[in-house]
């Protein structure tokens, strides 16, 4: 997350002459851009300090389930199956979508965004610059 992160910042102008077409201030832009942004630098520190490098987590300890503990069970956390899909509202084309592909992303979970259709360019650039 840190990377992508540090990469859309490297290309936030990019963004600001796209939010521009779609009529957004730069002050509305700042928001959603860098605000945006901030939120993927924030969820990367949140997962580096707080969460496993593995696929399953150990949520609690032993819990006996038998008089003599001949039985017992453990709760494991793990990525859900399937895909989470976002519909993506149009005054945040930047920033509503990283706050949702963030934890979903932590979740090693893959996604679709749905943008929507006024700031749709604005949304579908920053994926491109994602996924390039």
């Amino acid at each position: 997350l840190k990377v992508v992160a540090k990469h859309l910042l490297s290309e936030k102008e990019r963004f600001y002459a796209l939010s521009a077409q779609t009529g957004a201030t730069r002050a509305d832009s700042w928001v959603d851009i860098e605000g945006g942004i901030g939120t993927l630098f924030t969820y990367a520190s949140l997962g580096s300090r707080e969460l496993r490098d593995d696929t399953l987590w150990p949520e609690d300890e032993l819990i006996p389930l038998s008089k003599e503990g001949g039985f017992a069970a453990r709760h494991l956390l793990t990525s859900k199956s399937g895909v989470a899909v976002h519909i993506n509202a149009f005054n945040f084309p930047c920033w509503g979508m990283l706050e949702k592909l963030a934890p979903t992303w932590l979740g090693g979970m893959p996604a679709i965004i749905k943008p929507a259709t006024a700031t749709a360019q604005l949304t579908q650039a920053m994926v491109k610059s994602i996924v390039d």
